[in-house]
């Protein structure tokens, strides 16, 4: 008897799981913008000492994604680098958005607020926790509802730190 029983339960949860997996996907809050952490994998302390920064950013900020492109190497390099710097964001190749950001001194930090459709650099370099919330908070409080115009917008902060 228990074996039909749980036979049961395996076929409804079988049946069931695929209505319930797209409601919660469904159910989960849309990023409001996306940062881009551009960082080379290999030999560049400050994108090292930068990493943490940016997986805590990740942690305080769940309504904004982040995503990790590395500037060059080869994938094993740049596994090591995730796994040496513990982020647990997403990391993936991108020529296109290294195209439209200054990366001569990296790390670098872009974003892109989803309400406006605008795309701007952050930084170059090192910059500081407090510098990164305060940007992002000052970008998207501009951006909220309306294509903004590039004047409008905050500027780079750049340090001299960076490789």
């Amino acid at each position: 008897m228990k074996s039909s029983v749980r036979g049961f339960a395996v076929l409804v949860a079988t049946l069931l799981l695929p209505l319930v997996i797209p409601v919660f996907a469904a159910s989960q809050p849309k990023a409001i913008a996306t940062l881009y952490f551009f960082f080379s994998p290999s030999g560049c302390g400050y994108c090292r000492d930068q990493a943490p920064l940016v997986e805590q950013f990740q942690r305080d900020h769940p309504d904004i994604k982040v995503i990790g492109i590395p500037l060059s190497g080869p994938d094993e390099t740049v596994r090591k680098f995730v796994s040496q710097t513990g982020i647990t964001f997403e990391v993936r190749r991108d020529k296109e958005k290294i195209a439209r950001v200054d990366v001569s001194r990296h790390p670098a930090i872009a974003i892109y607020g989803t309400q406006c459709d605008t795309f701007r650099q952050v930084s170059r370099g090192e910059i500081s926790s407090q510098e990164l919330n305060k940007w992002v908070s000052d970008f998207l409080r501009k951006c909220r509802g309306l294509k903004l115009q590039e004047e409008q917008l905050p500027g780079i902060i750049y340090k001299p730190g960076g490789c």
